[in-house]
């Protein structure tokens, strides 16, 4: 069969033209042609010196022209990849992510009215920078246990993943989830995951499906302690159930999959293959994860550092606006804050955060309008650290992304030739 040149890299849009108007084109032509998702390779030249005249590429002038260059094919690649990445694990629309959006904000207003405009931003003013500080130091200790659980449950799943890529997608997804409410994180995680080190995506979000479960069964585990030996009260009663609850839930899903996974992909087959391939494909990780309780056994006790280090965030979040919390009190509030969010209402749990521990705060004889300015500290402190990690490992996953996605658009757009050409222009027509 003759293949042609243009089957063998992407179609380029031919509207598009080159923004350089000088030497600057050295710079724009192999970025735009990376972003385009050509292959390069490099040619050895040798360069004589200019025997006459003085040359044109002065670097005081030029210099700046190629830095502008190299960053706005910077930002036109990231774009790309956001939108191929992203594509691939949201359909939300702009409504509804903005009117979520909106909510959150609602309810902080209203949080605030409650507590006091004044007394609220007053709290937050004066807050001592350095636990401030400490909150940014501490709260990325988390997600360093979290990609050992991660990586624990992907190697007794049978799939392996390199230490710094699992805690790249830990944390884009965590960015994505702060930004979209619907645990769209997850889902990206799982698809960066995959399009990265090929572990396939059934497999990393059955993985990440586990560590929901050990998350809940965790958080239930600290509020029962709290409300048989330090706090016997209704409220905490309810936060243990509703954690058990949702981890339950999430168990329930798994062992169905589990248990009738096969007959649920027979039954699926002639009409999703692709929803039956992913139920074996899960089904299969899930026997090897369950044939191995070491393994579970220590993504177990490393989700009990997990939520330990995000407790104390709280705690210093507390002295960072004058207070000092107990840990009964600090735990209380913990649970309260993550058990919200586990219902994924507003993005990162804007407003319901904030409300879940002052609302907390209040039981323990707490002001609440320094229960919501500590809530606003912890919280937004936790999301600028999940920003800017977020952020960067992002633009690394986007590029280590892009060789898959090439790969996905040349063979969708290789068989949309090969059924034209198989209809034949008379019939198309």
């Amino acid at each position: 069969m003759h293949i042609s040149l243009t089957d063998r890299v992407p179609r380029l849009n031919k509207a598009e033209t080159l923004d350089s108007e000088s030497f600057d084109i050295t710079a724009e032509l192999p970025l735009r042609a990376i972003i385009a998702g050509f292959r390069t390779t490099e040619v050895p030249v040798s360069w004589q010196s200019r025997e006459a005249g003085v040359s044109k590429l002065n670097a005081t002038k030029k210099g700046p022209v190629y830095f502008r260059r190299v960053i706005s094919q910077f930002v036109r690649g990231n774009m790309a990849g956001f939108r191929d990445l992203f594509a691939t694990v949201t359909d939300q629309g702009i409504a509804r992510t903005l009117g979520a959006a909106l909510f959150g904000i609602l309810l902080l207003i209203g949080l605030f009215s409650f507590s006091g405009f004044t007394e609220v931003f007053s709290t937050v003013r004066t807050a001592n920078p350095l636990f401030i500080a400490g909150i940014a130091i501490i709260y990325p200790l988390s997600f360093v246990f979290r990609t050992w659980r991660w990586r624990v449950l992907l190697r007794a799943s049978g799939h392996l993943a390199s230490r710094a890529n699992a805690f790249r997608c830990i944390m884009s997804g965590w960015l994505v989830n702060s930004l979209i409410p619907a645990r769209a994180g997850d889902v990206l995680r799982g698809y960066a995951l995959k399009t990265t080190e090929g572990t396939p995506f059934s497999v990393a979000v059955g993985t990440i499906v586990i560590e929901r479960v050990l998350d809940m069964l965790v958080l239930g585990l600290l509020m029962t302690v709290v409300a048989s030996f330090y706090l016997r009260s209704q409220q905490t009663i309810y936060l243990a159930l509703g954690a058990f609850l949702i981890g339950v839930v999430l168990l329930i899903g798994l062992i169905i999959i589990y248990l009738v996974g096969d007959r649920l992909s027979d039954l699926l087959a002639d009409h999703v293959a692709g929803v039956s391939n992913s139920i074996k494909t899960v089904r299969q990780a899930l026997k090897r994860v369950s044939g191995n309780p070491f393994a579970l056994a220590l993504a177990a006790a490393i989700s009990l550092p997990v939520w330990m280090i995000e407790v104390t965030t709280i705690y210093f979040a507390a002295k960072a606006v004058g207070i000092t919390l107990s840990f009964v009190p600090t735990v209380t509030a913990g649970v309260s804050a993550f058990v919200s969010q586990a219902v994924p209402v507003t993005p990162g749990g804007l407003g319901t955060y904030e409300a879940a521990i002052t609302s907390i705060l209040v039981l323990f004889d707490i002001e609440s309008s320094t229960g919501t300015a500590l809530a606003l500290v912890d919280h937004f402190t936790r999301l600028s650290v999940i920003y800017v990690i977020g952020l960067i490992t992002t633009v690394h996953i986007i590029f280590q992304s892009r060789l898959y996605f090439r790969d996905q658009k040349q063979k969708s757009e290789q068989e949309s030739d090969r059924i034209q050409s198989s209809i034949g222009p008379e019939e198309s027509d």
